[in-house]
């Protein structure tokens, strides 16, 4: 409250960095969502002396869906939302009915060469495979079927 409140622009977490009079710190993550929407007040700690206070912000991610979906391009999610396979697919506008099963999702690796992992949506809608998880600007796939 002395700090005038979160933005628009606030996470879901709050991380208090604290140090105790042995030198060794401690990080207390706290939900926003537990201290300010469910009023826990488990989180509503005291704030000490030297602690230290990071709201972590929420920022834009880009991840681009190619091919047979309904609506292909760059995709902007929040960092804060579920970024998934399924997730990218369904903000795409869905597969479009001449779309393959088969998606490959590249990303680029550690040594700066591209990856290609390839999926299987039809398992994935299922529930016979996890949903995969994509990461920012990792580049989706969906090749037409000719079938």
């Amino acid at each position: 409250t002395a700090a005038g409140g979160l933005t628009d622009r606030a996470g879901s977490r709050i991380l208090v960095l604290r140090r105790a009079e042995n030198g060794l710190s401690d990080t207390l993550e706290i939900r926003t969502e537990d201290l300010f929407q469910n009023a826990t007040e488990l989180w509503n700690i005291p704030i000490q002396p030297n602690d230290v206070i990071n709201v972590i912000p929420r920022t834009s991610v880009t991840v681009f869906c190619l091919g047979m979906v309904t609506q292909p391009g760059a995709h902007q999610f929040d960092s804060e939302d579920r970024l998934t396979l399924l997730s990218v697919i369904a903000k795409a506008g869905g597969l479009n009915d001449r779309a393959s099963s088969t998606i490959r999702v590249k990303r680029r690796g550690v040594d700066g060469k591209d990856v290609e992992t390839v999926l299987d949506f039809k398992r994935i809608v299922a529930g016979k495979d996890p949903d995969f998880a994509i990461q920012p600007n990792d580049v989706v796939v969906v090749k037409e079927s000719f079938f």
